[in-house]
């Protein structure tokens, strides 16, 4: 009777093996006969349990999973795999790292697509490494090409209000822009004007005066993007010498040769500008008197003297603001922006003191007339100098009866 019972428990044991349902758990034969047949039954289903538990591991992607033990007769297959797919993972793993040498073989239709796309990755890398020394060909070339030119090239962070780049023309004029200062010791006074000008609108041309070498520079802004950071590079043109020519060319033309000072054109654009301007200002009509008679007597020479010392006196004595101009061979215009006569009346009489009594072999002396023009007045610049004529004249006759006002 126990024979039966356990020749059914081996039985049903042996279905859950074939089906690959969870073993029972049954107990030890009694019978001699059965007892070398549950031990193969239970090796059986220990192998086939082992196997399903490593054939899941490997489905979820585990290469890790512990490997079943050489005795596992059901496992040499599932051996065999996960060996495959630890050399492929290793394989892709030299792929990620850049060998394209790799090749599978054992996976079908698999290892052809993976095949394939190792050569178009090697081909593809291939082509941006062309393309990367092609590249890297052209940023030598523009970098020699931007360090050779005259012009200054600086770029500026945006956001941090600092010099990240310059170009070689910026340091051979001494100009340390990294660090903001010139080499002689001083900050960069250029620099700093371009920072302080970059919220502004980009898109105007910056003249800068350079106060330390006594340069002037030309500065076109161009935002971009800088190593992923917004950024404006300036170009930036000297133009010293284009600024002299632009001085020489006023000076040609507003500027009396003998004596330095501006001739009659200035003086009359000078005075249209100040009507326009709406507001007062004071005329002084200045005439030196007895210069034919220094010439005459003394050369012209003497008499160029004569003209160069009271343009100097007037020049030297008056603010910046005013300007003094030469209308005719004995004749200055001052020009008084913004001044009544009463505060220039106190001055004119020292410099007519001072030139009156002046140690020369020749007489020295000046007649002037004051006139005081107000503002939204609608005279003719022609019509202001005629009545600051007038008004010199009047007092140059009252000087001859030996009358003063």
């Amino acid at each position: 009777m126990s024979s039966s019972r356990d020749i059914q428990s081996l039985t049903e044991q042996l279905k859950n093996i074939i089906l690959n349902k969870p073993l029972l758990t049954i107990e030890k034969v009694k019978s001699p006969k059965l007892d070398r047949i549950q031990e193969m039954v239970t090796y059986l289903g220990q192998c086939l349990s082992e196997s399903n538990e490593f054939l899941q591991q490997l489905s979820i992607g585990n290469l890790e999973a512990k490997v079943p033990n050489r005795y596992n007769f059901l496992a040499s297959g599932l051996k065999e795999i996960h060996a495959g797919l630890r050399h492929l993972s290793w394989q892709a793993t030299q792929v990620a790292k850049g060998d394209y040498k790799q090749r599978v073989k054992f996976l079908g239709d698999f290892s052809t697509a993976f095949n394939s796309m190792i050569e178009q990755l090697e081909e593809r890398e291939k082509r941006l490494k062309d393309k990367t020394v092609a590249l890297e060909q052209s940023r030598n070339l523009l970098i020699s090409i931007i360090n050779g030119i005259e012009e200054w090239i600086v770029v500026i962070d945006k956001v941090e209000k600092k010099v990240i780049y310059s170009n070689q023309a910026v340091r051979c004029l001494g100009c340390d822009v990294k660090n903001n200062r010139n080499f002689c010791g001083y900050t960069c006074g250029v620099i700093e004007k371009l920072i302080d000008k970059m919220s502004k609108d980009e898109n105007d041309v910056i003249e800068l005066e350079c106060e330390y070498n006594a340069k002037f520079v030309e500065a076109k802004a161009y935002p971009i993007e800088w190593n992923e950071v917004a950024a404006c590079a300036y170009l930036i043109r000297d133009i010293t010498n284009r600024k002299r020519e632009q001085e020489e060319m006023e000076n040609a033309v507003f500027k009396d040769e003998l004596t330095g000072v501006y001739n009659r054109r200035y003086c009359m654009k000078l005075l249209s500008e100040l009507q326009q301007g709406h507001k007062g200002f004071s005329v002084c009509f200045i005439d030196l008197d007895g210069l034919k008679y220094v010439n005459d007597n003394f050369g012209h020479h003497t008499g160029d003297r004569y003209i160069k010392f009271v343009a100097k006196e007037f020049f030297e004595h008056t603010r910046d603001s005013d300007r003094l101009c030469r209308i005719g061979g004995d004749e200055f215009i001052v020009l008084f922006p913004n001044c009544t006569p009463k505060k220039i009346r106190g001055k004119l009489a020292e410099l007519y003191e001072k030139i009156s009594h002046k140690d020369t072999e020749y007489p020295m002396s000046i007649s002037y007339g004051l006139i005081y023009i107000c503002k939204d007045n609608q005279l003719l610049p022609q019509e202001i100098l005629a009545k600051a004529d007038k008004k010199m004249y009047h007092w140059k006759n009252r000087k001859k009866n030996r009358k003063m006002i």
